[in-house]
């Protein structure tokens, strides 16, 4: 059925406005589907022509999605715009009577798709990057994971190194309390002066060392003879030297000889006699020597010492 004069009033629903982002290729698929869907007239009510509603109901389509259609936010399947076509024609009373031939229709509705088919490539695109992104995010998250997981095995490894030192000295603390209810145990010799040369320690044989001159002019002379084999060309028998010296010497001896290398500026052997007293004497030797270097006012290397101990329990 043809459409009566001044009936195109009525078909404002037709006339949408186009978004930016619609392509060129859905536009002129829209356009041309507003000037068929012109030629609806289901009942055409006195003229007036269809709502928007009802002529969606007359092409079997719901009126959001002929929205969508004229607006070009969607392209209508091919089946779909075949039968909107048929029936505005039959309407129209015949194809001729249509600006827009069948053959246009579909042809734009080709390039339409193309559009579409492009959105979804660029779509696609963004999508990846998109992905890659988030595997990028996901490999610093890793890593970061892991720079904590290592702290926290640092932070652990040093709570376990102050709670081993903080039991050192509740040891040391309870052995100065034990010492201090004995004042026998707490003699010490307090000055180290230089003596002649006398013989080697060796290790005692029953009874008490004697607490004398003698036993400073031992630590001495230990000193001297490890200055003399570091200097010399027996330096590759210091260290062996010390070791003897570690299980002959009485504990006021030990710290008398840490003060003397330190004097004469001998560090490395020094620090090599605290770590190997430390390693290889029981704790209480340990203990009493620390306390003999803090009456000397040594008290880093009394530190040190402790701190050689600690990590062996």
């Amino acid at each position: 059925m043809a459409r009566g004069k001044g009936s195109r009033v009525s078909y404002g629903w037709t006339a949408k406005r186009f978004s930016s982002d619609v392509p060129p290729g859905k536009r002129q698929l829209a356009k041309a589907l507003q000037e068929v869907c012109r030629h609806l007239s289901p009942g055409d009510r006195a003229g007036t022509g269809p709502t928007q509603a009802e002529a969606a109901l007359h092409v079997n389509v719901s009126e959001t999605s002929l929205s969508r259609f004229l607006s070009g936010r969607s392209v209508p399947r091919l089946e779909t715009l075949k039968h909107i076509y048929k029936t505005a024609s039959a309407d129209a009373g015949g194809e001729d009577r249509i600006t827009i031939s069948k053959a246009r229709l579909m042809e734009l509705h080709e390039r339409a798709n193309a559009d579409h088919c492009h959105s979804c490539v660029t779509l696609r695109a963004e999508t990846e990057a998109l992905r890659e992104q988030l595997r990028d995010a996901a490999d610093e998250i890793a890593r970061a994971e892991e720079t904590a997981q290592a702290a926290s095995r640092d932070a652990d490894r040093l709570r376990r190194e102050v709670a081993a030192l903080q039991q050192a000295v509740r040891r040391l603390k309870e052995t100065v309390a034990s010492l201090t209810a004995n004042p026998a145990g707490l003699e010490v010799r307090r000055a180290v002066r230089p003596v002649a040369t006398s013989p080697l320690p060796v290790p005692r044989r029953g009874g008490d060392r004697q607490r004398s001159a003698r036993d400073k002019a031992a630590a001495q002379n230990v000193a001297r003879r490890a200055d003399e084999l570091r200097s010399g060309s027996r330096q590759e028998n210091a260290v062996p030297l010390l070791r003897h010296t570690t299980e002959a010497l009485s504990h006021a001896e030990i710290a008398a000889l840490l003060c003397l290398l330190r004097q004469q500026r001998q560090a490395e052997l020094a620090d090599n006699l605290i770590h190997m007293y430390g390693r290889d004497r029981s704790h209480q030797d340990v203990v009493h020597v620390a306390m003999e270097l803090h009456r000397h006012g040594a008290q880093e290397d009394a530190g040190a010492l402790l701190r050689v101990r600690a990590t062996l329990e």
